[in-house]
């Protein structure tokens, strides 16, 4: 059950990237260059066809000021 629990979390980094760029009124091109990942690279993150690594979403926290645990609500 707790792998279900994770798995739902990981599909949300895409959702809530997506969310966060809306309210922020930022551009997936805006987060790829503040992070140093390619455009397609956000795009796939934020589709859910990429689960970013661990220095990625190190990267994408600290661009977006926020918390890992909203990231992954």
């Amino acid at each position: 059950m707790m792998g279900v629990r994770n798995k739902m979390k990981v599909e949300n980094i895409g959702k809530n990237i997506k969310q966060i760029l809306d309210v922020l009124d930022m551009p997936q091109s805006t987060l790829a260059k503040n992070t140093g990942l390619t455009c397609a690279a956000i795009s796939q993150i934020i589709s859910g066809e990429r689960v970013p690594s661990l220095p990625s979403t190190i990267l994408i926290l600290n661009a977006l000021n926020i918390s890992f645990e909203r990231l992954t609500k």
